[in-house]
C-alpha cells in the first residue's frame, strides 16, 4: 500500500493542490493528514473542504485547535500571543463554515492505524504532546522514551515542519515536513510517501513546487500581515 502523509498545511491551498497532484501521480492509495490544517495561509476554509473531499484520514493539530478555541479565548491570546499569529487565528476562525467547525470538532488527537501486521501511530506533535516537535534536534534519549511508550511500529508526526525520519528502538519516527509553511529554507510544498508490504515500512519525502505568489499574494489580499506572505515565499519562521 502507498500512502501520502501530509501534515501543516496551514490553509495554503495552492500548495496542497499541487501535493495532491504529485500524489496521484505516485499512485497514492490513501492520504494520511497529520493536522494544522488551517491558519497563516488564506485558504483554511477550502484546505478543510478539499481533505474532506479526498477522504483523508486526519487528526487534529494543535493550530487547529486553537482555532476552534478562538471565540473564548481571543481576548487572552491577543495579550499573550505575537499579533501575526492571533491575526491568523482570527482569520482561520472566521473563515470557516460552521459545517467544517463541526467536522473538525469530531476529529482526534491521535489515531492508530494497522497496516500489514504494522502498527501506526498518527499524532500532530509527539505521541505525548501535541506541541512538541520532533525532528534533528531532538535527542535520541527523547525518542528511546518516546519508542519504549508508544506501542507502536511507526510514529508519523508534523508540527516540526522539517521533514525527518529515524528508527529508535525499533520504533520509526517520520516528520512529514509542512505541505504550506517549510521551515528549512526550502520553499517548495513537502510531504511524504509510505510504502507499507507486510514486514517492511520505507518513507520518502518529496518537494513539489506550487505557485507560491498565488498562495502569498492572497495572504495579503485578506488583510493578513505581509510578514505572513514572507514566510512562505522564503520557507523561514517568525523572526526572533
Amino acid at each position: 500500500m502507498r500512502i501520502a502523509l501530509l501534515g501543516d498545511i496551514h490553509g495554503n491551498l495552492p500548495a496542497l493542490e499541487a501535493v495532491l497532484w504529485d500524489a496521484n501521480n505516485m499512485d497514492v492509495e490513501v492520504i494520511w493528514n497529520l493536522g494544522d490544517m488551517v491558519g497563516y495561509g488564506a485558504y483554511s476554509e477550502e484546505v478543510v473542504s478539499r481533505l474532506r473531499e479526498e477522504k483523508a484520514l486526519s487528526i487534529l493539530g494543535n493550530f487547529d485547535d486553537k482555532v476552534l478555541h478562538f471565540k473564548k479565548r481571543s481576548k487572552n491570546w491577543k495579550k499573550t500571543k505575537r499579533k501575526e499569529k492571533w491575526l491568523a487565528f482570527k482569520h482561520a476562525f472566521e473563515s470557516l463554515s460552521d459545517d467544517n467547525q463541526n467536522y473538525m470538532r469530531f476529529l482526534p488527537r491521535h489515531r492508530h492505524v494497522i497496516i500489514c501486521g504494522q502498527r501506526f501511530l498518527l499524532c500532530h506533535g509527539s505521541p505525548e504532546n501535541a506541541s512538541e516537535a520532533l525532528g534533528e534536534n531532538t535527542e535520541e534519549r527523547r525518542l528511546r522514551e518516546l519508542a519504549m511508550g508508544c506501542d507502536s511500529d511507526v510514529v508519523i508526526c508534523g508540527h516540526g515542519h522539517i521533514p525527518f525520519q529515524e528508527r529508535v528502538k525499533g520504533v520509526w519516527f517520520v516528520n512529514t515536513g509542512s505541505v504550506g509553511r517549510p521551515l528549512d529554507a526550502d520553499p517548495r510544498a513537502c510531504y511524504a510517501l509510505a510504502d507499507i508490504h507486510p514486514g517492511t515500512f520505507f518513507v520518502e519525502h518529496r518537494r513539489v513546487e506550487y505557485d507560491v505568489d498565488r498562495a502569498a499574494n492572497a495572504i495579503v489580499a485578506e488583510g493578513l500581515p505581509s510578514i505572513l506572505a514572507d514566510l512562505i515565499r522564503y520557507g523561514m519562521n517568525f523572526p526572533d
